[in-house]
C-alpha cells in the first residue's frame, strides 16, 4: 500500500505544480498591463522553467493517474475515467496552443520593441482563451477524479 500513497502523493504534487507555474505565469502577464516593455520582460527565457515544469507535469498525470486506478484496482472501462483521458488530450492541445500564443507575444516583444498593439492584445486574448480552456478541461478532470462514480 505504501506505493499507492507514494503514488498518490506524486499525482497530487504534479497537479499543484501545473496549476502553481500556470498561475504564476498568468499573474506576471496580467501584470504587465499594455506596458510592452514589461510584457516582453515577464516572457523572458527564464520561464522556460516554468513552461517545462508544467509540461512535465501534464506528461506525467496520465501515466501516474492510470498506474493509481490499476493499484486501486479500479475497472479501466469505466466511462468517467476514459472521459477522463479524452480531457487529457484536450488539454495537452488548448496548452500547446497557448504556449505557441505566448512564444509569439515573446518574440514579438524581443525582436521588435515597437510591435502592434492590436497584435499583441488579439495575441493576449487568444492566449488567455486558450490557457483557460486548458485550465477548465484540466477542472473538469479533477472532478471527475475526485467524484469516481466507481
Amino acid at each position: 500500500m505504501q506505493s499507492y500513497s507514494a503514488f498518490k502523493l506524486g499525482f497530487f504534487v504534479a497537479m499543484v505544480l501545473f496549476v502553481v507555474s500556470a498561475g504564476v505565469i498568468a499573474w506576471r502577464a496580467m501584470r504587465a498591463g499594455d506596458d510592452s516593455a514589461a510584457l516582453g520582460r515577464s516572457l523572458q527565457r527564464p520561464w522556460v522553467f516554468a513552461w517545462g515544469l508544467m509540461a512535465l507535469s501534464l506528461a506525467s498525470l496520465p501515466f501516474s493517474g492510470w498506474w493509481l486506478a490499476h493499484l486501486g484496482a479500479w475497472p479501466l472501462g469505466q466511462l468517467w475515467m476514459l472521459g477522463a483521458e479524452l480531457l487529457y488530450v484536450l488539454v495537452w492541445l488548448f496548452w500547446l496552443m497557448a504556449v505557441r500564443r505566448v512564444n509569439r507575444l515573446r518574440r514579438a516583444q524581443v525582436y521588435s520593441r515597437a510591435a502592434d498593439k492590436k497584435d499583441v492584445g488579439v495575441q493576449r486574448k487568444r492566449a488567455y482563451i486558450y490557457g483557460g480552456a486548458s485550465a477548465l478541461c484540466f477542472a473538469v478532470i479533477v472532478v471527475l477524479v475526485a467524484v469516481k462514480p466507481v
